[in-house]
């Protein structure tokens, strides 16, 4: 496609135009490697373990599967981010100092257990953060506990002890686990501020909507924390186990200038006309089958200017 088509609005500037692709190009790697050791030859040799999220990634990793010829299920970059607790602490996110486990927590039953209560003992341990309980709120003006005796999930504790005190209530040290056993003793096990990450993409994507397979996860021998897939579905796996696994590159983004010479009185070097020039162009590349995701911006001169003047006009 020729681009000066459209280019008619004829000072001289340049047009910095990026066409910006982002979607996934999947290898798939049939050799067997543990979670981690996959991980490794894909960042060696490509960008990363695969990032499959939207309903174009998965068509293209079906593809490459089938075309590779996947004999059952094949290592993503997902994995559950088992060690990250953290608590909030008067409003703020904190890093553990100290922790009050109980014996065999936390073990994350189920695959899905990522937030923490308090019991009776004083123990902390791990649950569904979907799971209804009691809590309890720290309050900055009695600069004291609060404990909550109705039920909800972990986030709605959270929530009403933001919108009603400060935040969910954490202990730092022992002395302040002790009081808030104190309470538990009351009103039973509560939800408390201690927290963590679940699943995240190696290459640091957000996950937005992933595609489990019934029943997953599930953590069925208690260290399920990566991910396969096939067939457009996830299953959670021992990080040790061995399969085929898939790696992902991005499409290269492509970057072309153009020399644009237009006729134009000095309105030109309003801001608000070079934003609408450059909208113009977008809406004609867009028309002449460009990716919606192209990126159009003035390149600026040395001198901050972006048209000079151009005596031959």
């Amino acid at each position: 496609m020729k681009l000066n088509h459209f280019l008619l609005l004829c000072l001289t500037g340049f047009v910095s135009i990026t066409l910006q692709d982002d979607r996934h190009q999947y290898y798939l790697i049939k050799r067997l490697a543990t979670w981690s050791d996959a991980q490794s030859y894909c960042k060696s040799n490509y960008d990363n373990l695969a990032t499959v999220q939207t309903n174009n990634d998965w068509e293209r990793f079906n593809i490459e599967a089938e075309r590779k010829g996947l004999p059952a299920t094949g290592w993503i970059g997902l994995y559950n981010r088992v060690n990250s607790w953290y608590l909030n602490y008067k409003g703020q996110a904190m890093n553990l100092s100290e922790t009050f486990w109980a014996p065999g927590q936390p073990d994350n039953a189920g695959g899905n257990q990522a937030c923490v209560a308090i019991n009776a003992s004083g123990y902390w341990l791990d649950y569904y953060c979907g799971d209804q309980k009691p809590f309890i709120c720290y309050d900055a003006i009695q600069d004291g506990l609060v404990a909550v005796n109705f039920t909800r999930h972990w986030s709605g504790s959270r929530q009403y002890c933001q919108t009603h005190h400060k935040d969910i209530a954490s202990p730092l040290n022992e002395t302040q686990n002790n009081e808030l056993q104190q309470l538990a003793m009351l009103q039973g096990t509560s939800w408390i501020g201690v927290h963590r990450s679940t699943w995240a993409w190696s290459d640091s994507t957000t996950p937005t909507t992933l595609r489990w397979a019934p029943g997953f996860p599930n953590n069925v021998d208690h260290n399920d924390n990566c991910a396969s897939a096939n067939n457009s579905l996830i299953v959670d796996r021992q990080c040790n186990s061995k399969f085929y696994f898939f790696c992902h590159t991005k499409y290269i983004h492509k970057t072309q200038t153009l020399k644009l010479k237009i006729k134009g009185d000095k309105s030109v070097f309003d801001p608000a006309v070079q934003s609408a020039i450059l909208q113009q162009i977008t809406l004609k590349l867009n028309d002449h089958g460009l990716s919606r995701e192209t990126r159009v911006a003035w390149k600026v001169q040395q001198d901050g200017s972006i048209f000079y003047k151009n005596d031959d006009l």
